[in-house]
C-alpha cells in the first residue's frame, strides 16, 4: 500500500485539481440558485461562505447537512434569511439529483465489469436511486409542501419571513435545472479525479474504470454518511470491491486514501484562506 501511495505523489496536483472541480461546481449551483439575491452578495463573502462549507463537509461529523446551514447563515447577512435558507435547501437538492444522474454510467459501467446480478451493481444502482428519491422529494416538498407557512403558525416571530421562504423556495425551473447540470458537471471532475488516482495506483485508466472507481466511491460514502467525516467507510469499500477495479487489495486501499488525502488537503487550505482572509467588518 506505501508502495501505491509513494507511486501517486507526481499525480496528486492533478488529483487536487479535479478534486476542487466538485467544489466548484457546487459553488455555480449555489449561485445561481440565490437568482435576484446574488447581485447583493459579493463574490468574496460568497467565496468565504463556501470555503467554510467545504472545510465541514470534509472534517465536521454533520457532513453535508452541516455545511449548508454554515453557508446559509453565512450568506443570510447579505440576502436575508429566506433567500439563504432556501437557496441551501435546493443546492442540497440539485446535489442528490446530480449523484443520481452519475450514478446510471456508473452502474452501467460496474454491470459491464461484474455483470448484473453483481452486489456492486445492485449498490451503484440502489444510490440512484435513493437519491433520485430524495432529490425529487426536496423538490417537490420545496414547491408544494408550504413549509414556510407551517413554520409561520407555530411560531408568531415568523409570521413574516414564513411566507418568503415560501417564495423563495420555489425558484426558477430554467434556474434550478441549471443548478443540476452544475452539479452533475461537479459529478463528472469527481470522475475525472477518480479516474485519475486510480491510474496513479497502478490500475488500468478507461473511461469505463473511472466510472467504476466512482461508483465505489458513492457505495461507500451513502453508506459512511452517519460517521463523521466517513472514516474507514469509503477505503473499506475500496478494499472489499477491489476485483471490480482490477486491483490487488493494497492498491485498491490506496485509491480511498488518496482521495481522502485530496479532500483533507483542499479543506486545510480552505481553512488557511479562511484565517487569512479576514471578514469585512
Amino acid at each position: 500500500m506505501w508502495d501505491a501511495l509513494v507511486l501517486a505523489g507526481p499525480w496528486l496536483p492533478l488529483i487536487l485539481l479535479f478534486d476542487a472541480g466538485w467544489f466548484v461546481g457546487e459553488v455555480v449551483a449555489h449561485r445561481g440558485l440565490l437568482e435576484d439575491a446574488r447581485a447583493r452578495m459579493p463574490l468574496g463573502a460568497l467565496a468565504r461562505a463556501n470555503l467554510a462549507a467545504y472545510a465541514l463537509v470534509a472534517l465536521a461529523p454533520l457532513g453535508k447537512a452541516g455545511a449548508e446551514i454554515a453557508r446559509a447563515l453565512a450568506v443570510a447577512r447579505y440576502t436575508g434569511g429566506p433567500r439563504a435558507v432556501a437557496a441551501a435547501t435546493n443546492v442540497q437538492a440539485a446535489s442528490l439529483l446530480g449523484n443520481a444522474l452519475v450514478s446510471v454510467p456508473c452502474a452501467l459501467a460496474v454491470g459491464a465489469a461484474l455483470g448484473p446480478r453483481s452486489p456492486l451493481t445492485w449498490l451503484v444502482a440502489g444510490n440512484g436511486v435513493v437519491t433520485l428519491a430524495l432529490g425529487a422529494s426536496a423538490v417537490l416538498m420545496a414547491r408544494r409542501g408550504r413549509l414556510g407557512e407551517r413554520l409561520a403558525r407555530r411560531f408568531v416571530a415568523l409570521g413574516v419571513d414564513g411566507p418568503r421562504l415560501d417564495e423563495a423556495l420555489r425558484v426558477r425551473r430554467p434556474t434550478f435545472a441549471r443548478a443540476v447540470a452544475a452539479t452533475f458537471a461537479a459529478r463528472l471532475s469527481q470522475t475525472a479525479q477518480y479516474g485519475v488516482i486510480l491510474l496513479a495506483v497502478g490500475g488500468a485508466l478507461g473511461l469505463g474504470s473511472a466510472f467504476a472507481t466512482q461508483g465505489v466511491h458513492l457505495v461507500g460514502a451513502g453508506l459512511g454518511d452517519f460517521v463523521p467525516g466517513q472514516l474507514g467507510v469509503v477505503e473499506s469499500a475500496y478494499r472489499w470491491f477491489a476485483d471490480a477495479l482490477a486491483l490487488a487489495p493494497a492498491q485498491a486501499l490506496a485509491v480511498g486514501l488518496l482521495a481522502r488525502a485530496s479532500s483533507l488537503l483542499l479543506a486545510a487550505l480552505a481553512l488557511g484562506g479562511l484565517a487569512l482572509w479576514r471578514a469585512p467588518t
